[in-house]
C-alpha cells in the first residue's frame, strides 16, 4: 500500500492519541487502579479495533487496484483492436510484423509479412524522409498517417469523408467571370443594323447554351459585356475544355466574316474550410 494512504491508519497524528491516551489512563490508575484496568480495556479494543481496521482497508484497496488494472488493460486491449484507428509494427528490414484488425479489414487483409512498400510507394517515402505526419492515399481511401521512428509504429487515421467534405466544399466556392466581346463596337460599326442583330443573336444564344451546359449563371450588362456566375467545379471543368466557348464564338462570328474575340476574366475569394 502507498505510504500516504497508510498514513491515514498510522500516522503521528495517531501515536500521539494512543501516548496521550496511555499517560492519562497511566495516571488514573496512580489513584484508581480499578478505573485504570478498565480503561488499559478499553483502550486495547480500541486498538485491536483500529488494526483490524488497517487490515480491512488493505484488503479492500488491493481489491480495488487490482479491478482497476484488469479494466485498464482491457481497455487499452479494447482500443488496439476495435477503435477505428490502424495500427501497424514493422522491422529494420521495413517487414511488416504486426498490424490490428482496423488494418485487415482496411487496408490489407494479408499485411503481416508484407513489405510497406508493398502498401503504398508513398508510405515508404514518408518513412525514408523520416516525416512524421502525411496524407496519404491508399486504395479508395484517405488515411492521416503518423510514424513513430523509435517505435517502428505507423498509425492509420480514416480521413476519407473529411477529404470528401472539403472537396465538395471547394468545389462549391463561388467563381465570378466578366465576359467581354472585345472588339465589337468596333467590327460592327458602320454595319447594318439587321446583321448586328442577327450576329449578337448568335453570340447571345452561343453563350446562353453554353451557360446552361455548365451549370453557369449568365447575365448581359452592356451591348459587349456580360456577367457570369458560378462555382469551382463549373470552372474546372471549363479549365479541362480549355474555354472552347472562346473558339465556338470565333467561329460563329467568322462564318458572318465579322471575327469577333472574346475575353473571360474570373475571380473568387477563398474561404478556407474548418474541420
Amino acid at each position: 500500500m502507498p505510504k500516504f494512504l497508510m498514513k491515514r491508519w498510522h500516522g503521528y497524528h495517531m501515536i500521539a492519541l494512543v501516548v496521550i491516551a496511555l499517560l492519562f489512563i497511566g495516571i488514573l490508575t496512580w489513584y484508581q487502579w480499578q478505573i485504570g484496568v478498565i480503561g488499559f480495556f478499553l483502550l486495547g479494543v480500541v486498538l485491536i479495533y483500529g488494526i483490524q481496521a488497517r487490515i480491512s482497508f488493505e484488503k479492500d484497496l488491493e481489491e480495488y487496484i487490482s479491478t482497476l488494472s484488469y479494466r485498464v488493460s482491457k481497455a487499452g486491449e479494447e482500443a488496439v483492436t476495435k477503435l477505428p484507428i490502424g495500427m501497424i509494427l514493422y522491422n529494420e528490414e521495413k517487414v511488416v510484423q504486426w498490424g490490428n484488425p482496423y488494418v485487415t479489414s482496411y487496408i490489407a487483409s494479408d499485411v503481416i509479412g508484407k513489405h510497406l512498400n508493398d502498401i503504398s510507394e508513398e508510405l515508404i517515402l514518408m518513412i525514408e524522409s523520416d516525416e512524421k505526419n502525411q496524407t496519404l492515399q491508399i486504395g479508395e481511401l484517405f488515411f492521416y498517417v503518423s510514424h513513430e521512428l523509435d517505435e517502428r509504429l505507423i498509425y492509420f487515421q480514416d480521413i476519407t469523408e473529411i477529404k470528401e467534405a472539403t472537396e465538395r466544399f471547394e468545389e462549391a466556392q463561388t467563381v465570378v467571370s466578366l465576359i467581354f466581346l472585345d472588339n465589337y463596337d468596333e467590327v460592327t460599326q458602320g454595319m447594318e443594323d439587321q446583321l448586328r442583330s442577327r450576329l449578337m443573336s448568335q453570340v447571345t444564344l452561343a453563350l446562353n447554351n453554353w451557360a446552361n451546359e455548365h451549370e453557369i449563371f449568365l447575365r448581359r450588362t452592356a451591348s459587349d459585356r456580360f456577367i457570369a456566375v458560378m462555382n469551382m467545379k463549373s470552372l474546372k471543368d471549363l479549365e479541362k475544355n480549355r474555354f472552347d466557348i472562346l473558339d465556338k464564338i470565333r467561329e460563329i462570328t467568322g462564318k458572318e466574316k465579322v471575327p469577333i474575340t472574346l475575353s473571360l476574366g474570373v475571380g473568387r475569394v477563398k474561404i478556407h474550410s474548418e474541420n
